[in-house]
């Protein structure tokens, strides 16, 4: 401090404190979740959460933010909040003078809970015969907002009331049902007020028709007698993909192979199918017969065939077999039965196997009087050449003839080995002998 009258000077110190309590004087509006449009609210609640240690303070209420920061025209802490917003201005000021004062501006209004509906019920068909389900909850939102802006609203399912309430185990939108029936307990919030509101569903899983699988069935290719297929009796409906349906339409006839699938409805609506495969049979067609000739009785006969069946073989009314070789088989015709084991049919053809006699004796007595060769009248274009010991030809056989007498120019031949041949097309020249005995 320096005098104006002198130049005496003196020294003193003292410190300025400068107050900044770092408030936020702009408080979030204080929203009243209500059905009603208007509803008490008392400041004197809520000052602990805005004013910490709010009793060390004095605090009045303004209408303004001019009589908040005069001090003037308090008013109750007690108003009366409606769904337009009002605003409110709060003085608080330090009885002890340390801190400065300061004006929390506030407000609040009546935000009433979403409006929304109760959806009905759900009344679903099981996919796997457990008796659960799972569900899509969200498909129910449209029906529970009734009209709402899905982007202002949030909602949530919870699987009982207690979760709902604690806010907690909200579930997902694919949810499987743990009981049968199910109740969903559904909250939604509007998101820019937080209120909600509350509604729940119940989901009830109905069981589909059980129906008993099925072997694969035999059915004869264009069979004149039709075969029947069936499923259990007692369903509210059955539908056939040959077009067929009814509500006692369990059996059809069918009387061609392929699949057959019915679709069966119960009396909760619910639907399961079943698909009866009926495989084809019919008569063998005969591709083949091929033999393998003169062997001295113990010919053979091979039967190749084709068709959709499952055959058996018989040989001059002999057992079945399912084996289409057959051996031991004498010169002449014989008679093969081919049936199908699946009862579509059998076929019957006469088939001949060429051998020859060893020896006979053309002694007119009636027994062994010509050498023939049985069968050979299958083959029309067959030559059967005859030849003495020293090669020389006694006689030309036909196939349509009675065979050789055992004469040479009518004259008879002794006893003796006598050779042939025989030429027959798409067969190897056979050549063999025999015996003529007087």
């Amino acid at each position: 401090m320096i005098r104006n009258d002198s130049d005496c000077t003196d020294f003193t110190d003292f410190t300025i404190l400068v107050d900044d309590p770092n408030i936020d004087t702009d408080i979030d509006p204080f929203i009243i979740c209500s059905d009603n449009t208007t509803e008490p609210f008392d400041y004197n609640t809520v000052i602990d959460s805005i004013v910490p240690n709010a009793s060390s303070f004095n605090v009045t209420y303004h209408l303004t933010q001019i009589d908040a920061q005069d001090g003037l025209n308090p008013q109750s802490s007690m108003v009366t909040a409606t769904t337009t917003e009002e605003f409110y201005f709060i003085r608080v000021v330090d009885p002890t003078g340390i801190l400065c004062d300061y004006v929390l501006n506030t407000s609040v209004f009546v935000a009433n809970p979403p409006a929304i509906a109760t959806p009905v019920d759900l009344f679903l068909c099981d996919d796997d015969f457990d008796g659960f389900l799972n569900v899509a909850l969200t498909d129910q939102n449209n029906e529970i907002l009734n009209g709402l802006d899905p982007l202002l609203h949030q909602v949530t399912f919870y699987e009982s009331a207690a979760d709902r309430t604690a806010g907690q185990n909200a579930l997902s939108n694919s949810f499987t049902t743990t009981q049968n029936p199910q109740r969903i307990y559904v909250r939604v919030t509007e998101t820019s007020t937080s209120c909600f509101n509350d509604v729940d569903y119940q989901i009830t899983v109905r069981p589909r028709p059980v129906l008993q699988s099925q072997d694969d069935i035999i059915v004869c290719v264009d069979a004149v007698v039709p075969t029947t297929i069936s499923v259990a009796a007692g369903f509210d409906f059955y539908e056939w993909n040959t077009g067929e349906m009814g509500a006692t339409t369990n059996s059809i006839n069918i009387n061609q192979p392929g699949d057959y699938t019915v679709t069966v409805t119960n009396n909760f609506g619910c639907e399961s199918s079943l698909t009866i495969t009926a495989l084809p049979s019919d008569v063998a067609t005969i591709d083949e017969i091929i033999t393998q000739d003169f062997r001295s009785g113990d010919n053979t006969a091979q039967f190749i065939v084709s068709g959709p069946g499952d055959y058996e073989f018989s040989v001059d009314n002999g057992p079945f077999q399912d084996s289409n070789f057959f051996n031991g088989l004498y010169k002449g015709f014989h008679t093969v039965r081919i049936r199908d084991k699946n009862g579509c049919g059998t076929i019957t053809e006469e088939f001949a196997v060429l051998d020859y006699e060893r020896f006979f004796t053309p002694n007119g007595d009636g027994f062994h009087d010509f050498w023939t060769l049985d069968g050979l009248t299958d083959y029309p274009n067959a030559i059967v050449f005859i030849y003495d010991r020293y090669g020389k030809l006694l006689h030309q056989m036909a196939p349509d003839g009675i065979g050789w007498d055992g004469t040479f120019i009518n004259a008879p031949m002794p006893s003796s080995t006598y050779w042939f041949t025989i030429k027959i097309d798409g067969k190897p020249l056979v050549k063999g002998y025999f015996a003529l005995k007087r």
